[in-house]
């Protein structure tokens, strides 16, 4: 039975079938070729709901250039604040002294703790040869330490504001 509102008359006619056939007779043989009067407006096919695999939904695919995410100088504390926050905190405990070697990498111009990263010790001991070979292994490895937190912070950050509805942006 067919609703009597015409809204609902034409929701009725949209969701019918391609070939609906009568009540009590079986489904309709679709024609074989086209009719002289034209199409039968039942004969077509029915538009399908979007699909939903969209773009967004490749979004969760993590980027195999780590460099492409992480670009932004703003997201790593410049080396000079950061070795001072080492002296201050429990890492400076040990006596190593990371503030005096601040002023040689601002020179060969190593601004933030992320250059570091990828540095080894002979490339650091270019830098300066006044630092030794153990203060400059905790350095590395703090940095690293830190690069690494700081990374997955800003991927949890990314991930969340990709993710959150657009509602509440």
């Amino acid at each position: 039975m067919l609703p009597q509102t015409p809204m609902l008359l034409h929701l009725a006619a949209y969701n019918m079938p391609p070939y609906f056939g009568f009540p009590g007779y079986g489904p309709a043989q679709p024609p074989l070729f086209p009719s002289m009067w034209g199409v039968n407006p039942f004969t077509q096919a029915v538009p399908t709901p979007l699909q939903s695999y969209t773009a967004d939904s490749q979004q969760d695919v993590l980027s195999s250039d780590p460099s492409k995410d992480f670009d932004d100088v703003t997201l790593y504390l410049k080396i000079q604040n950061w070795l001072l926050a080492l002296d201050s905190g429990p890492h400076g405990k040990d006596g190593h002294g990371f503030q005096v070697y601040g002023p040689d990498f601002e020179r060969e111009k190593y601004i933030q703790i992320n250059t570091l990263n990828d540095m080894s010790v002979d490339e650091v001991k270019l830098i300066s040869a006044d630092i030794p070979r153990g203060t400059i292994d905790k350095l590395l490895s703090y940095a690293r330490q830190d690069v690494s937190h700081i990374r997955v912070k800003e991927k949890r950050r990314q991930h969340e504001a990709r993710h959150k509805p657009v509602w509440y942006m």
